[in-house]
């Protein structure tokens, strides 16, 4: 039955580690460390979990108009990665992205029925 609980979600991702002391001159009023500046510039993930562990891979979106390569090293062979001017979600990508899911599921159900309907679906009984 967990195989058929499945949640899915969008979440910003953030690279920058915080640092734990910051150096200052003495009498500064405000102390401004890079990862707040930073946190503006942040990944958006979109991803879909089952909760028998199973998950599809995920939609990642980075900030920019120009395609580097570099980007889609050392991911999932089937992650989506797109570039948007703002980097985050709008409705004709989540759409895009919907419809990726929907096939997913579609492969997974036609592979399991006919993993059923073999000769060997004695088995499940």
């Amino acid at each position: 039955m967990p195989d058929k609980f499945w949640n899915c979600d969008e979440m910003c991702l953030s690279y920058v580690v915080k640092p734990t002391k910051i150096v200052t001159f003495t009498g500064k009023r405000y102390n401004y460390d890079r990862a707040y500046v930073d946190r503006r510039e942040s990944r958006t993930l979109m991803g879909c979990i089952c909760a028998n562990g199973s998950w599809i891979s995920p939609m990642i979106i980075f900030k920019g108009v120009r395609w580097n390569d570099a980007l889609k090293t050392n991911f999932l062979p089937d992650a989506q990665v797109k570039l948007l001017p703002k980097g985050w979600t709008y409705s004709e990508l989540f759409l895009e992205w919907f419809l990726f899911l929907l096939e997913q599921f579609l492969l997974r159900f036609l592979l399991y029925s006919s993993w059923i309907h073999m000769p060997h679906r004695s088995i499940l009984r």
